[in-house]
């Protein structure tokens, strides 16, 4: 797998028309366009670092049968899976400026270039274990995207994708306990963080949004 290390500079001057994951499947409506930024050593290593942690990563049983009971279908099995489909397909991992700055990642799909993975360059200096953990989510969830090899999206294949975050974050927080805690900024409060709320904590954080009430 490359890392944008030897064609930065046939790269650095294009701009993308990237998957947008819209849950409606009409990505052509509102594409993400992204351009790409150099990398220096702070990226590869973080990439790499991530890419290496991604490998370990290992569904929670239960996690794994929530996710089947609500009709989620895991692309991958387990993050090795995902880290081997990368070194196979040949993907490329960058980091981009995005015409929407609330996106966290976008996968770009070529049939002449391949797949390239960007990375939001707003998270290119941020390289705590905590950073390397959201960006291999990112990354997981990007591969989920690229693995049927087409730019289209549907909302079974979003919530299939969301489903790899929240199971490689969860597995992240039984491995370190406290690794997010106190990391607040967008791509946690925004992101990572806040995918297994969505998944795992729905009732309680939207059906009763004010504690001690009832929602009868």
């Amino acid at each position: 797998m490359r890392i944008n290390l030897l064609n930065i500079k046939s790269l650095q001057a294009q701009t993308f028309a990237a998957k947008k994951h819209r849950p409606d499947g009409a990505q052509g409506a509102n594409p993400v366009y992204a351009a790409v930024k150099a990398t220096d050593d702070v990226q590869i290593s973080t990439v790499k670092k991530a890419l290496e942690e991604l490998k370990e990563v290992e569904y929670l049983p239960n996690d794994l049968i929530y996710m089947h009971a609500i009709g989620a279908k895991t692309p991958f099995n387990n993050g090795l899976e995902a880290y081997n489909w990368l070194k196979e397909s040949g993907a490329e991992i960058l980091y981009a400026d995005f015409s929407n700055k609330n996106v966290h990642a976008c996968l770009n799909f070529d049939t002449q270039k391949g797949i390239t993975i960007l990375i939001n360059s707003n998270y290119k200096d941020d390289c705590s274990h905590a950073d390397i953990l959201a960006i291999s989510e990112a990354i997981f969830h990007e591969c989920g995207h690229g693995k049927d090899f087409d730019s289209e999206n549907s909302i079974q294949e979003e919530l299939d994708c969301l489903s790899l975050n929240v199971l490689a974050h969860r597995y992240y927080e039984r491995k370190y306990p406290n690794v997010f805690k106190n990391h607040d900024s967008f791509l946690f409060s925004q992101g990572v963080s806040l995918y297994p709320k969505l998944f795992f904590n729905f009732l309680l954080t939207f059906a009763n949004p004010y504690p001690g009430t009832s929602t009868i």
